[in-house]
């Protein structure tokens, strides 16, 4: 089952097709919201069905060996990372007059699990990233690409907790999410890694001054790209340090991590002929590194300035309880998660 639909739909049609016992691909984001990612990972390890999220950098050698150089230690302790999302989804204002649906349209299907609305503008057949109850806004669609290399190489995943601040942001309303986000996680220790703080910035406009600094000093510009700041050096997520005369001081790390076969369509066949694991499979990548990613709407929701204190077992802000109404939805009649 290939799933590539507006985000909102992800979940409830995964979670389906995992339950009939079939193997599922689902684009990215795997999910609408935080809830979803964790309940696709269970359902797909209950189930024992092979799964995929298309988050194609994900299967490359390069965010293999930012991660093999990172673990050997090449520019130290990681204490900042630094990511540019690319785009910038939202808007401001409410919903537009009602219109009749197209031609060829099913609208009622179309809906499927948010609350229903009358056809308008701004919306159907792209636009919808940067409706609240259809995307999921510049993080939802972007992250699952560019904060993937440093969600892996800095372990993320075995954190507990953390914190979340927006920093920054304009616009927003009850319909679309907010535009020119700046969102801050501070993680604690995992294992020998220090703390680390991790910054993504909607476009490049937004940068971080260690970010317009090193381009400047380096001569490099950088869009879609993450910054890892060591004791120790700089490191890019295209597996390059600056300056990049540094990689002949540096010996090459040995080769760790298993390589995929292909993207991710002919990696989730491989492994369906070869009895091996997709490496982007909901469980153990996927649904972790999705649901960090949504856990920026709650920074957004909550507003400039309010660190929220977030459990990762529990799904839960434990400082902020009224902003976890934002980790589920609420489905349309037929359409549950």
């Amino acid at each position: 089952m290939l799933i590539a639909t507006p985000d909102h739909h992800h979940a409830p049609a995964a979670i389906r097709a995992i339950r009939l016992g079939k193997d599922t691909f689902v684009q990215k984001p795997l999910a609408h919201n935080i809830y979803e990612c964790y309940a696709l990972a269970k359902a797909a390890k209950k189930h024992k069905v092979l799964t995929q999220m298309g988050n194609q950098g994900h299967c490359s050698g390069r965010i293999r060996r930012v991660c093999e150089y990172i673990w050997a230690g090449a520019i130290g302790k990681v204490t900042e990372a630094h990511a540019i999302l690319g785009r910038n989804f939202g808007g401001t204002g409410g919903r537009p007059p009602a219109k009749p649906v197209p031609k060829g349209v099913h609208w009622d299907e179309w809906i499927g699990p948010a609350p229903y609305r009358d056809y308008h503008d701004g919306l159907h057949p792209f636009s919808w990233r940067s409706w609240r109850q259809f995307g999921t806004g510049t993080i939802g669609d972007m992250a699952c690409h560019n904060l993937d290399a440093l969600f892996w190489a800095l372990k993320i995943g075995e954190a507990k907790s953390f914190t979340i601040e927006c920093l920054t942001q304009s616009g927003g309303s009850e319909e679309k999410f907010p535009q020119n986000n700046v969102i801050r996680w501070e993680i604690p220790a995992r294992g020998d890694m220090p703390p680390v703080k991790v910054y993504a910035y909607d476009h490049g406009k937004l940068k971080s001054e260690v970010m317009k600094q090193a381009e400047k000093k380096y001569g490099r510009k950088f869009g879609e790209y993450t910054l890892f700041v060591g004791d120790r050096g700089l490191f890019g997520s295209d597996g390059r340090f600056l300056p990049e005369e540094k990689a002949k001081e540096i010996p090459e790390p040995p080769r760790t991590i298993p390589r995929a076969h292909g993207g991710p369509i002919e990696d989730m066949f491989h492994a369906r002929r070869h009895g091996t694991t997709p490496c982007s499979n909901f469980p153990d990548s996927a649904g972790p590194l999705t649901a960090f990613a949504l856990s920026g709407h709650l920074a957004m929701f909550a507003g400039v300035g309010k660190k929220l204190q977030w459990d990762v077992k529990k799904m839960q802000c434990t400082n902020m309880p009224e902003i976890n109404e934002y980790v589920r939805r609420t489905y349309h009649k037929g359409w549950n998660v």
